[in-house]
């Protein structure tokens, strides 16, 4: 019987993926020496891979620095992010919290609003869906002819990143991009009641203290899974290293 131990038991996700795991044969243990399997937190930072050695250790995103510290420890590494499966899912499940952000910090209805969506990456496609499911108008700022191409499928209008400067009449606006894309020019051409979301990855994609002075409506919202879909996240965490370990 393969036994596990999860060091940071802070995430709630991770008593979800334990349950999982055990339900499939796998032991908890309390102990970094009684086990072979070691699961870390999404996302897995450097401080959470000191003293792991010799150990198959189930990661999420880890950057080149802890990567090269779990494999110079001598450790087995697998990336939950590796897993097509697992990414498309947690990205249906971000969506989903972003649109109960939508829903819940606006007095505004869906239906027949205006959102802009930069980046069209799994989460934009997915939130697409739901909100032009709602009646909403979405358009979809990116870069690439692929994926103006796709939103154009979908059902979304397209804009380019130039754009974002002038004027616009936007109700919401999700960000999705990793970089700073709402600079001073592009939150001033934001109408006066509109949502600005930001749930890229760090470092985001919006000036903070630039909103703040602007009296922009602005939330940042990073792991959205752990929030709204606790029990899921969870349970796709086990289900990757399950699959992994089949």
């Amino acid at each position: 019987m393969k036994k596990f131990f999860i060091p940071f038991a802070e995430d709630p996700r991770m008593a979800y993926a334990a349950k999982l795991l055990e339900a499939h044969g796998m032991e908890q243990t309390d102990s970094l020496c009684r086990c072979d399997t070691v699961i870390l937190p999404v996302v897995t930072k450097k401080q959470h891979a000191a003293h792991i050695y010799g150990k198959y250790v189930c990661a999420a995103a880890p950057d080149t620095q802890t990567r090269a510290l779990l494999e110079a420890n001598g450790n087995r590494l697998y990336d939950y992010f590796s897993d097509e499966n697992y990414v498309l899912q947690n990205a249906y499940l971000t969506a989903e919290g972003i649109l109960a952000l939508l829903i819940t910090e606006s007095p505004r209805s869906l239906y027949k609003s205006k959102v802009l969506l930069t980046g069209y990456g799994r989460i934009g496609r997915a939130l697409a869906r739901m909100l032009l499911s709602c009646g909403a108008a979405v358009t979809v700022c990116s870069r690439s002819q692929k994926s103006a191409s796709e939103a154009g499928f979908d059902g979304c209008e397209h804009i380019g990143f130039t754009e974002l400067q002038r004027e616009n009449t936007f109700d919401y606006i999700v960000n999705t991009v990793p970089s700073l894309v709402f600079g001073e020019a592009e939150l001033k051409a934001l109408k006066k009641d509109a949502l600005l979301i930001d749930a890229a990855s760090f470092p985001g994609g919006v000036d903070a203290l630039c909103a703040k002075t602007l009296s922009v409506r602005y939330l940042r919202a990073p792991a959205l899974p752990s929030r709204f879909s606790v029990q899921t996240a969870g349970e796709l965490i086990g289900a990757s290293i399950l699959a992994q370990e089949g």
